[in-house]
């Protein structure tokens, strides 16, 4: 979680690798094991932009007009970064923000324009989507799934206290995951279409307004988030960040 943090604005500096080591001696993280979570931290948050290989986007029906094209690209994407959050392994939910700036980067290709990383950062900072606040949240809700199975093994002394943790990252972290990326396709459609301006947009009220927009969406699509968190692991999306097929 804390290089998750660390990495949510780009790859760690060197006082943010001296933190890091320094966490790793005192929780007992052996240092070569340290290191190699940081170095893949690190190729996740350099990966941000390009575009994800169509041949690892989850298959959909496209039809032929021009703009369900992009919506089926944006259901795609948020359909991928729910299923990440279903992963065990817990570096993976790090490449949701650069899928997600990989979004706005394949939105913009079909409107005839391309952003870098800098302007990828200042779009989702726009609509009050902050990577590094995005990440806090997300390790909150981790937080919140310990303590629920902690609690409930202090009461009723069972396995309920691993059913509460996997109930709450389930109903939480993969559906906020997919709603907030659903609502940065869809805005970054609005913002594209008005000629990458925001005017006459308020980027932040159209954000929350399309995430709650997006939640019955996951519900109908929870089956095929989970059939696609069972194809992935860290190599697929190492793999699928490199834009390699």
């Amino acid at each position: 979680m804390a290089v998750k943090v660390c990495e949510a604005d780009g790859v760690t500096s060197t006082e943010e690798k001296a933190f890091l080591e320094n966490l790793g001696d005192a929780l007992g993280i052996g240092k070569s094991e340290a290191a190699q979570c940081v170095s893949m931290g690190d190729e996740i948050a350099a990966s941000s932009t390009g575009e994800v290989s169509p041949a690892m986007l989850p298959v959909l029906p496209v039809a032929a007009d021009g703009n369900a094209e992009v919506d089926s690209l944006i259901l795609k994407y948020a359909i991928l970064n729910g299923a990440l959050e279903l992963l065990p392994e817990t570096l993976s939910t790090m490449a949701i923000i650069p899928l997600q700036m990989k979004l706005v980067n394949s939105v913009g290709k079909h409107h005839g324009v391309s952003l870098d990383k800098q302007q990828l950062v200042e779009f989702l900072g726009a609509a009050g989507i902050g990577a590094t606040s995005q990440v806090l949240e997300g390790v909150a809700r981790k937080l919140v799934g310990g303590l629920a199975g902690k609690l409930g093994k202090q009461l009723l002394g069972k396995s309920i206290g691993g059913l509460a943790r996997a109930g709450v990252n389930q109903a939480t972290s993969s559906a906020f995951s997919f709603a907030s990326t659903w609502a940065i396709g869809k805005l970054a459609q609005r913002y594209y279409a008005n000629g990458r301006s925001w005017s006459g947009i308020d980027a932040r009220s159209s954000f929350q307004s399309l995430r709650n927009e997006a939640e019955p969406i996951y519900q109908k699509v929870l089956p095929q988030i989970r059939e696609q968190a069972a194809t992935l692991n860290p190599t697929k999306v190492m793999a699928m960040l490199k834009g390699q097929p």
